[in-house]
């Protein structure tokens, strides 16, 4: 079954839509904090880490949070694909017209 990564957890979203896509698997839900020393810090990445190791291919990435931490996972996931020879990785957009996610699917090579 196909996993949805979802980058940072907000209380406040509903991702029951995402589950069309499959599995939901929430990166972090913690939010980066600007002292440079925070452990939160170190915790978020490592979070974000682990979950971007275990992303395949058919996985999808649901962009949600902290610019920060989108961009961790994102950087992450394509250093994962494009290592493995892929050459795109499965995004999921919210889409305000018709109120669901709708796949994106973005080139890394």
């Amino acid at each position: 079954m196909n996993k949805v990564y979802i980058v940072q957890e907000n209380h406040r979203f509903s991702y029951d839509d995402a589950e069309q896509y499959g599995e939901l698997c929430f990166m972090t839900r913690l939010e980066f904090s600007s002292n440079a020393n925070s452990l939160n810090n170190q915790t978020i990445q490592e979070q974000i880490y682990t979950n971007a190791q275990q992303f395949k291919v058919d996985d999808y990435l649901l962009l949600t949070g902290n610019p920060v931490s989108m961009a961790f996972a994102f950087h992450l996931v394509a250093m994962k694909l494009a290592s493995g020879g892929h050459k795109s990785i499965r995004v999921l957009k919210w889409d305000n017209m018709v109120g669901k996610y709708v796949s994106i699917e973005i080139n890394i090579a």
